[in-house]
């Protein structure tokens, strides 16, 4: 899943949003400006898919703090990410098999607060456009292609219905594409569908909203917001860390390092994880994992200038550390949006352009958000890949682009580079 715009309303310190976004996207822009809040849309939409929507609120402060303060707390916010999703909805018909491939997909939520005697309202819309196919019973051979169309999803607190835009002939109805949690029988429960969809259940109760409710409908989504995944290396944290043990995946910070990269050692990707590295910082020749006389996981490294011996994380650099955790983080994580924030801290201006041609090369398969403040960074970013996000005269952020700004151009042309108009605050040009 790619995500091709964000729109906001009434979101933190957003009065309105909606902007367009590519494989590679470079958050730029002054301290307080935003950044931080743009990117906490889309840890909501996480949250909310991995604990609900009270807890997601919750990690936002509260309600008070999810919309602008600057606008009547009783205002209601929303939040819509339309993303290119190539996917598939299978549904059995008694004339064969159909396939529902799902090209876009839209989600739209709209949450108006509690308020004296008033209870929060959340209304949901997920809207599918697909394709229809049907593979006529018994052969899978036999695709036949019906046509396209759509599937919307409406949930208004807890009641939900669905419109399908559909091939004419096609005998298809609410019922094959939402089946009732509470109609699968008892020896469907150890089905793998059902157990996915056991998921979104807690307690025994359905959870607040589409994107935590079990559904044929809004389960892939699901997925793919869960795979959102964030970051912001500790390097110094991960220098003092003695991890016994912990998860698979990279912690936000990098903590866990040790435990992920000794998982990646051992497996056929070490080649290509040493390689990487050595794109950014030649002196590295190996790496290693040593397990202390109380089982703590010590990430050790080989440089070429240390004739054999290696050296502890602790004697290592916070710059060979940030780009060691970058790394697998970009290639070796199995996420479909990453979301860092300073990519660049500790790094020499040297090896930045490095890890920038780096993070162009994962954005080839995964989508890649990151903010940063250097000029260094915004330099080899690529004008196009630029969003400055800054202050309007009300308070209120707002996200532009500086490749459409025609002043902005004007400079280019007269040899100003993008990282000089950016320190000298010329990129917030119309």
């Amino acid at each position: 899943m790619t995500v091709t715009r964000l729109k906001a309303s009434n979101f933190k310190s957003f009065k309105e949003l909606d902007v367009e976004l590519g494989p590679f996207n470079v958050l730029i822009g002054a301290n307080a400006s935003g950044k931080s809040n743009f990117v906490q849309a889309f840890r909501f939409l996480k949250n909310i898919v991995t604990v609900g929507l009270d807890s997601a609120i919750t990690l936002q402060g509260s309600e008070e703090y999810l919309g602008n303060i600057r606008i009547a707390s009783q205002s209601g916010m929303s939040l819509e990410i339309s993303a290119y999703f190539p996917g598939l909805i299978g549904v059995r018909l008694d004339v064969g098999f159909l396939n529902i491939n799902t090209t876009t997909a839209v989600y739209r939520i709209n949450i108006n607060p509690a308020h004296k005697t008033k209870k929060r309202a959340v209304s949901e819309i997920l809207t599918y456009a697909c394709e229809y196919s049907i593979f006529e019973v018994p052969g899978i051979e036999n695709r036949k292609i019906l046509g396209s169309g759509s599937i919307k999803v409406s949930s208004d607190n807890g009641h939900t219905s669905i419109e399908i835009d559909k091939p004419e002939n096609l005998a298809l109805t609410e019922n094959h594409i939402s089946p009732k949690f509470s109609n699968i029988k008892n020896d469907e429960s150890k089905s793998l569908a059902f157990q996915m969809f056991s998921l979104g259940v807690q307690n025994g109760k359905m959870k607040s909203t589409m994107l935590n409710e079990p559904s044929i409908t809004s389960w892939p989504l699901q997925l793919r917001i869960s795979r959102f995944s964030f970051y912001d290396i500790e390097s110094k944290l991960i220098k003092e860390s003695l991890v016994t043990a912990g998860r698979s995946e990279l912690d936000e910070n990098g903590a866990n390092l040790s435990i992920v990269l000794k998982k990646i050692l051992a497996s056929d990707d070490r080649i290509k994880l040493l390689n990487l590295i050595n794109d950014v910082l030649p002196y590295v020749e190996d790496l290693n994992v040593v397990t202390s006389s109380d089982r703590a996981m010590l990430l050790t490294l080989q440089e070429s200038y240390s004739k054999g011996k290696f050296l502890p994380a602790n004697l290592l650099s916070d710059g060979t550390i940030n780009v060691i955790a970058l790394i697998i983080a970009l290639f070796f994580e199995d996420n479909d949006l990453v979301i860092i924030e300073e990519p660049e801290k500790y790094l020499h201006p040297h090896l930045v352009s490095r890890l920038v041609n780096l993070m162009m090369d994962a954005s080839k398969k995964k989508q890649i958000i990151v903010t940063t403040h250097n000029p260094e960074f915004v330099r080899h970013a690529g004008l196009e890949n630029l969003l400055l996000v800054s202050r309007d005269e009300d308070g209120f952020s707002v996200v532009k682009k500086p490749a459409e700004s025609e002043a902005v151009k004007v400079f280019l042309e007269n040899e100003l580079g993008i990282d000089e108009l950016y320190v000298q605050n010329l990129l917030d040009m119309p």
